[in-house]
């Protein structure tokens, strides 16, 4: 008792602070976090040598921390919430507020970086030329001399569906256990488990967390092929590509070399001369360079034009030129704000049409897969019967009719020691006599063929299987893990995914019908027999025309054709018989579960593709909703101020008479 005391004691003082001390007392000593997003860009950047270190640590700690809003992205509403204080405070924006936080971190260590808006490759049918106005945003900043571009959003991680897996475990029916019951399962090392595992797949829309480095530091030309500024010199290339090759070129799949054009450009001097400019006219060579990249891209110069005359809002100048300017500026908003929503409008009608053709596409190769599939099953439900066909064919009808043609040939053979074929000069008999030859050569042939045929047919069906296994999984991935919006990759998948089902399905056709059907070498073997009988009739005949015809080495050495030809045969239907005795337990279980799951993946990928399918709609509705709401309320802005800035220059113009 005194002893715990005395520890006691002691850690009470060890823990407890002395007398006279102010600081507190903490188990475990760690750093608080900046309450700016000013402090947390300062201490990031503390210790690194050189810009990119920088640039490397605030990258990696956006990416980390802030998460994609997705259901503000989804809600068809503008998006709000995008300025760096907010974003740092909520951790949670969307790619132009990842862009607004990056730019302000780093321009506050030192580094310069600018906001970059423009097209990308992820919502097209094909590839989209149509785009209407910029869809995205990212960051282009200079690091140790040189620009660069990086897309924090996208290295944040991936928005749209994804799969949601959850394993239960529910106890077997009295039926399923006795089904599953083996005499193994006596022994306790292979006791059969009172349970099974299930696992259940909810497919959700949402964002999934995944930091990565993928786009900072990349070649410009390899970032061009998901990204296109709607400023040329942001494409950090001498020769700037046009909307036209962007939507042109196959960029997600393939490496597509950009085709130079005529006019060089100098692109780190234009990233220094737009970075020194105020941020208004930053607005207007945004806006005036908009149509000079898409003619339908007024929803740009309007947006951008709209912003140049929010910054000077509360500018209460008396300049008339000024005024004058402001009021033309006005104009072009509205006017370019409209063309944008007439053009929106039958651009929603195409798309969408676009949409029911592309979908009808996809739902002919999912019922083109599930046809092979169905197949596969009707074929291992036949498996038994064609089983007790074939083992009934060969017992009852092969075997002793093979028996009466050997014996047949053994009686012919023994006529004289050595056999070899007869000379005769008579070109007609040496004739038939060649019929006979090629068709035991193709006898052999056949007979060589079946014999190897069933070597390996687990592995290659094993094989077969796998690769629709990975096709189906490549196509889960593509819909629910990056590429679920690019409809070219998702068909083609589906034409590999098709294609794999077919050759499956063939295999295990073919295979059954070359082990378990009518063999062509029995049939030709038939044939054989039937030629070396109808020649020894003729060959009869000719011997009563013709005394010193002698026909008994020509029935020696068809007698050794036929009798060899059989005992082939036998080894051919032996081996037939014991791969028969394999396949009844692979067809039953093996190829049977095979089957099941691939129905299985297809069933799942059908649930997946008509989620994908409604979630396109529903994002497509969404974008053009924000779209003119967007369009709407700087019109109103535009029209609003223009009648401020009149009523301004007339009372200027009234004071001044």
């Amino acid at each position: 008792m005194r002893r715990s005391v005395l520890v006691i004691l002691i850690l009470l003082v060890t823990l407890f602070p002395k007398a006279g001390r102010t600081q507190s007392f903490r188990l475990f000593s760690r750093d608080k976090e900046p309450k700016t997003w000013e402090e947390m860009a300062v201490k990031l950047s503390t210790g690194s040598t050189s810009d990119s270190l920088k640039v490397l640590s605030i990258y990696k700690w956006i990416t980390e921390n802030i998460s994609y809003d997705y259901s503000a992205y989804m809600s068809g509403q503008p998006i709000r919430y995008q300025s760096p204080e907010l974003v740092y405070a909520r951790r949670k924006t969307t790619c132009t507020g990842y862009s607004n936080l990056m730019v302000s971190m780093l321009e506050i260590v030192g580094i310069p970086a600018m906001e970059v808006e423009g097209f990308t490759h992820d919502f097209t049918l094909g590839l989209d030329r149509t785009k209407l106005s910029a869809d995205h945003a990212w960051v282009a900043f200079k690091a140790d001399g040189n620009w660069h571009v990086a897309d924090p959003t996208w290295d944040a991680g991936v928005t749209g569906i994804y799969a949601d897996f959850k394993s239960t475990e529910e106890k077997k029916s009295l039926w399923k256990r006795i089904k599953s019951f083996r005499l193994k399962h006596l022994r306790k090392k292979y006791r059969n488990s009172k349970t099974v595992k299930k696992t259940k797949v909810t497919y959700r829309y949402g964002f999934i967390h995944n930091p990565g480095l993928d786009y900072i530091f990349q070649d410009p030309d390899l970032f061009l092929k998901s990204h296109l500024p709607n400023t040329a010199h942001f494409q950090m290339r001498g020769t700037p590509v046009s909307v036209e090759q962007f939507c042109d070129s196959v960029h997600s799949i393939g490496e597509y070399i950009y085709h130079d054009g005529h006019r060089k450009m100098n692109f780190n001097a234009l990233n220094d001369l737009y970075y020194g400019l105020e941020k208004p006219d930053r607005y207007l060579w945004i806006a005036d360079s908009s149509l000079n990249y898409h003619q339908l891209n007024h929803g740009d110069k309007a947006i951008n034009a709209h912003n140049y005359l929010a910054y000077y809002y509360s500018d209460r100048t008396k300049q008339p030129a000024m005024l004058e300017k402001f009021i033309s500026i006005s104009d072009t908003v509205i006017l370019h704000a409209a063309i944008a929503t007439r053009i929106n409008k039958s651009e929603l009608l195409k798309k969408k049409a676009d949409f029911g053709s592309s979908f009808q596409r996809e739902k002919q190769e999912n019922s083109i897969q599930m046809t092979h599939l169905n197949f596969l099953k009707s074929h291992i439900s036949r498996n038994p019967e064609i089983l007790r066909k074939a083992k009934e064919r060969i017992t009852q009808k092969e075997i002793p009719y093979l028996m009466r043609v050997r014996d047949r040939g053994n009686s012919a053979s023994r006529v004289y020691e050595f056999h070899s074929p007869p000379i005769s000069t008579r070109t007609d008999i040496d004739s038939m006599i060649n019929r006979i030859v090629i068709l035991s050569d193709s006898v052999r042939k056949l007979q060589d063929e079946e014999l190897k045929i069933g070597v390996g047919y687990r592995e290659k069906f094993n094989a077969l299987t796998d690769s629709v296994l990975l096709k189906q999984q490549k196509q889960f991935e593509a819909m629910y893990q990056g590429e679920y919006l690019n409809e070219w990759e998702v068909q083609h998948n589906d034409r590999e995914l098709s294609r794999a089902t077919k050759i499956l399905n063939d295999f295990v056709r073919d295979s059954l019908n070359t082990i378990l059907g009518n063999r062509k070498s029995y049939k030709y073997f038939v044939l054989l027999d039937k030629e070396v009988k109808k020649q020894q009739v003729l060959l009869a005949d000719w011997q009563k025309k013709d005394s010193c015809l002698n026909i008994d080495q020509w029935k020696a050495f068809t007698g050794t054709i036929l009798r060899d030809a059989a005992d082939h045969e036998f080894d051919v239907i032996e081996n037939r018989t014991n791969k028969m005795e394999g396949l009844q337990s692979f067809y039953r279980y093996e190829l049977n579960a095979h089957v099941q799951m691939l129905s299985k993946e297809a069933k799942s990928l059908n649930d997946l593709r008509n989620l994908r399918q409604g979630y396109l709609y529903k994002m497509l509705n969404n974008k053009f909703n924000r779209s003119m709401l967007v369009y709407k309320a700087i019109s109103t802005n535009a029209k609003n101020w223009k009648k401020m800035y009149r009523s301004r220059l007339k009372e200027i113009e009234k004071n001044t008479v």
